[in-house]
């Protein structure tokens, strides 16, 4: 006699219990999937935040490193007090590196005093070097014996045109830089061919 064979194949309830389940797998794996591609975009917009303000301070310094003197009596005079300042640099941020440049950097503030802009000027050309969230950015310049002031050169004695050090303070934001050129304006009857290579 034969005997009887168990049918072979899943049952319906077999079938409802494994499709249950990769329902669940899957729905972990989405949402696991969804959670490491949110913080994968905000660890790359951080990143690229922190890059750009990275980039704009280097070239900063390097436009405040690049600071040269006029001549005596110049038209660009290196000038500066708590919201801006003038003068030359050989590392401008609109032309060659290495040609001498005029330019202007100034803080522009919002009406609510929470950002301030700062601009860079040179001839025709104007741009926004960076937006921070601090209202009050100021620059301060140091001399020799490591003493800040408010304005360069802080009064009549005779002090170099360039300081040794200009700061940009604020609440949230510590810049510093050290012009690298000569700090003091070459003889009147001299010309820069004299002094640039």
């Amino acid at each position: 006699m034969k005997s009887p064979t168990a049918p072979s194949g899943f049952t319906l309830l077999e079938m409802l219990v494994v499709m249950v389940m990769v329902t669940l797998i899957s729905t972990l794996l989405i949402e696991a999937m969804g959670y490491v591609l949110n913080i994968q975009r905000r660890s790359a917009q951080q990143t690229y935040q922190l890059e750009d303000k990275a980039m704009l301070e280097d070239w900063l310094r390097q436009l405040l490193q690049g600071l040269q003197p006029d001549l005596a009596g110049g038209t660009d005079v290196f000038s500066a007090d708590r919201e801006g300042m003038k003068g030359l640099s050989t590392h401008p941020l609109s032309t060659l590196h290495g040609e001498l440049t005029e330019f202007t950097l100034s803080l522009q503030r919002d009406d609510a005093l929470t950002t301030t802009d700062i601009i860079y000027r040179s001839g025709d050309q104007e741009m926004k070097l960076m937006h921070v969230k601090d209202g009050s950015l100021h620059w301060i310049y140091g001399d020799d014996q490591g003493v800040f002031h408010d304005r360069w050169p802080p009064d009549d004695k005779s002090w170099p045109q360039i300081p040794a050090l200009i700061r940009l303070q604020g609440q949230d934001m510590d810049f510093l830089a050290a012009p690298q050129g000569p700090r003091n304006s070459p003889p009147v009857s001299a010309s820069y061919s004299t002094f640039m290579p």
